[in-house]
């Protein structure tokens, strides 16, 4: 198997049907109308973001490094995070989310896959993760810390049995999520 994108790990804790369409069947969807609208979001916010302090974020004196391509095959994970905040030795992680909603478990396991990711590649310390929800501009950082690995350990161990197995895994558990996903015609057993 190869590199599983961080994106995967999101995924399947937003719905582990999505994981098994994209990486077991292959499956490609054009971006929804909300992908597209958060691409054009964070052109935008990238543009400003040159411009701002780092106040915002905790930190002073630090590289922006937008989109760094990390990937690590020992741990079998390949990604893109929206941000790294470095310094020497010592690095932030963030992502821009275009939702009015609180961040919740996959936004976290998310940033912490990076994090890994960044340790791993680049032999920094990953001091904090951080959300940044664009519509307020909303800031929202958490240490990173070892407990992160024992869950992401977990995740991957899930979606690769999932992969290497080929069996399409249950429905999501939140129904009302099937409205908005790109892969609803595949789940016969929902509609």
């Amino acid at each position: 198997m190869g590199l599983l994108p961080v994106s995967a790990l999101k995924n399947w804790l937003y719905c582990p049907r999505s994981v098994y369409y994209q990486q077991v069947l292959g499956l490609k969807t054009p971006p929804t109308a909300k992908m597209r609208e958060g691409k054009a979001a964070q052109e935008v916010l990238e543009r400003l973001e040159t411009r701002r302090t780092l106040a915002r974020y905790g930190v002073a004196d630090r590289e922006r490094v937008f989109h760094a391509r990390l990937s690590s095959e020992r741990l079998g994970l390949s990604g893109c995070p929206d941000l790294l905040l470095v310094a020497s030795g010592v690095v932030s992680v963030v992502e821009f989310k275009l939702t009015a909603a609180e961040p919740n478990e996959s936004h976290w396991v998310q940033l912490a896959a990076y994090a890994v990711l960044v340790e791993d590649q680049r032999h920094d310390t990953v001091d904090q993760v951080v959300l940044y929800r664009v519509p307020d501009e909303a800031v929202f950082a958490k240490r990173f810390h070892d407990g992160w690995r024992s869950r992401l350990n977990q995740l991957l161990e899930e979606v690769r049995r999932c992969v290497e197995s080929a069996r399409i895994p249950e429905s999501c558990s939140a129904p009302g999520r099937c409205v908005d996903c790109e892969y609803a015609n595949f789940c016969a057993d929902v509609w």
